[in-house]
C-alpha cells in the first residue's frame, strides 16, 4: 500500500492505521525522494504495490495553479500505476465542491483531480469528506496576519481526520468501488467559532476576524453547499469532544496562560491606580503655581530688575488688546499695585480701544455695558464686558493660557 502525501495531516494518520492493520505503507513525498509533479522515483517504489491512496494537497489558493497541480500529479500517479500493474487507485476529495460553478480555487483543483481519476486507466474509488476538525488549527498556521487570524465565513460539518484515515484504509483493502458515500461529522458549525474555541483551548495568541469572501467562492462557503447530504455517513466525535481530548478544554472559556521561569509562576503585583481627578487637586496646583510665581517675581525686584515697557503700560507682552494686567507691584512705577482683575471689551464693538479696560481698572470705575453698532434704539442689544482672573505663572509674568474667564454680572 502506497500513500501519496503521507506526511500531511491525513497522510500520517493513514500510515498509522495501515501499520495497525498489518500493512507496510510506502510514503510518496519529497521527503522520501519522490516528486509527484515530475513522476521521478515512482516506478521504483510502486513495484508490487496493490493500492495507492492519494491524499496529497497543495498550498496554493488560485484556481489555475490548483488545477495544474492536481491534474499533473494525478496523471503522473496513474501512468506509473499502470506501468507497475497497480489495481486500485483511491482518491480523497471534498463534499459539495461540485454544487457551485466556478467556486473556490482549491475546490476547482479537486474537481479536476476527480475527473482525471474517473477518466484514468486504473480502477478507482472516490471518497468525499467534509472539512476536518484540524482545519481550525490550520487557520492559526496559515491565515495569521500580525495579531489577527483571518477566517472566512463558512458553514461546515467537520469530521475528525482520524475517522477519514481509518475509512480510507478500509476502502483500500477492498475492491475498487467507484464513488462511495460521503463522510461527515455529527454537527454543523461555523468555522470562525471553531477557530476561536481552538485558540482559547490551546492558549494560542491571535484575535479571530471573520471575513466574508466576495463572489461565488464566498457564497459557496456561506450557503451550506459544503454540508453533507442526507445519504452521507455521519461518524466520529463532535468538535467539542475532539477539542477536549486534544487540549483538555472545550474552548468555551479562555485558558489561563502559564507565566514563569522553569515552571515557577511569577506573581505580578497589581498596578497602582491613578488618583481620581477632583476640584481640590486643581486648586492645590493653582495655589502652588501662584506661590511660585510670586516668589520668583519678588526675587527679581530684590535684584533691582527694572520693569519693561510692557509693565510700564500695565500690560503683558503679546497680550495687547486682550486685557491682561500685571499682578505684581513695581517700585519703579509702571504697575500701580496689585490688580487681580482686568476688564476687557471686544475690539471693534462699541468703539472701545484695547487699553480702555486697563485704564478703567486702574481708576476703579466699572464700565457700563456697550451697545452694538447698528442696534435698534428700542431694544436692549448689549455686549457685556468680560473680566479675566489671572493665575500667576512660575515665570516673570502670568501665562496667558492660565486664565479663567468670568462674565461680569449685571
Amino acid at each position: 500500500m502506497a500513500i501519496a502525501g503521507g506526511t500531511g495531516t491525513v497522510g500520517r494518520l493513514v500510515a498509522e492505521h495501515a501499520r495497525r492493520r498489518g500493512h507496510e505503507p510506502i510514503v510518496l513525498s519529497r521527503s522520501t525522494g519522490i516528486d509527484l509533479m515530475t513522476g521521478e522515483g515512482l516506478d521504483a517504489v510502486l513495484a508490487g504495490v496493490d493500492a495507492v491512496i492519494d491524499v496529497s494537497g497543495s498550498q496554493t489558493l488560485t484556481a489555475a495553479a490548483s488545477v495544474r497541480y492536481f491534474q499533473t500529479t494525478t496523471r503522473m500517479l496513474l501512468e506509473a500505476e499502470q506501468r507497475a500493474g497497480v489495481g486500485h487507485h483511491l482518491a480523497l476529495s471534498i463534499v459539495g465542491i461540485d454544487r457551485t460553478e466556478r467556486g473556490y480555487g482549491y475546490y476547482e483543483g479537486k474537481l479536476a483531480q476527480e475527473r482525471a481519476v474517473t477518466d484514468g486507466p486504473v480502477p478507482w474509488t472516490l471518497l468525499r469528506a467534509t472539512q476536518f476538525h484540524e482545519f481550525a488549527q490550520q487557520m492559526f498556521d496559515r491565515m495569521k496576519m500580525g495579531p489577527f487570524v483571518l477566517v472566512p465565513t463558512m458553514r461546515s460539518q467537520p469530521v475528525a481526520a482520524d475517522e477519514v484515515a481509518a475509512r480510507l484504509v478500509e476502502l483500500a483493502e477492498g475492491a475498487p468501488a467507484g464513488r462511495v458515500p460521503d463522510l461527515a461529522g455529527p454537527r454543523v458549525e461555523r468555522m470562525a467559532d471553531l477557530a476561536r474555541r481552538y485558540g482559547r483551548a490551546a492558549g494560542v495568541p491571535g484575535r479571530v476576524v471573520e471575513l466574508s469572501l466576495p463572489g461565488r467562492p464566498g457564497h459557496q462557503m456561506r450557503d451550506g453547499s459544503l454540508l453533507a447530504g442526507t445519504d452521507a455517513q455521519v461518524v466520529g466525535a463532535t468538535f467539542t469532544e475532539w477539542l477536549r481530548e486534544r487540549t483538555g478544554s472545550d474552548g468555551e472559556s479562555k485558558a489561563a496562560r502559564t507565566v514563569g521561569v522553569a515552571g515557577i509562576p511569577i506573581v505580578r503585583a497589581p498596578l497602582p491606580s491613578p488618583p481620581e481627578p477632583s476640584l481640590s487637586n486643581a486648586r492645590e496646583l493653582i495655589a502652588g503655581l501662584a506661590d511660585s510665581g510670586h516668589a520668583h517675581h519678588a526675587r527679581d525686584h530684590r535684584r533691582g530688575a527694572a520693569p519693561g515697557p510692557a509693565h510700564r503700560r500695565g500690560r503683558l507682552p503679546g497680550a495687547a488688546g486682550r486685557g491682561f494686567a500685571c499682578a505684581h507691584p513695581h517700585a519703579g512705577g509702571g504697575c500701580r499695585g496689585r490688580r487681580p482683575l482686568s476688564l476687557t471689551r471686544r475690539r471693534g464693538r462699541g468703539g472701545a480701544r484695547p487699553g480702555a479696560a486697563d485704564a478703567a481698572g486702574r481708576s476703579g470705575d466699572q464700565p457700563e455695558p456697550v451697545a452694538h453698532r447698528g442696534a435698534s434704539p428700542g431694544r436692549s442689544h448689549l455686549v457685556r464686558p468680560h473680566r479675566r482672573r489671572r493665575i500667576p505663572d512660575v515665570g516673570d509674568h502670568p501665562h496667558p493660557r492660565l486664565t479663567v474667564r468670568e462674565p461680569v454680572r449685571a
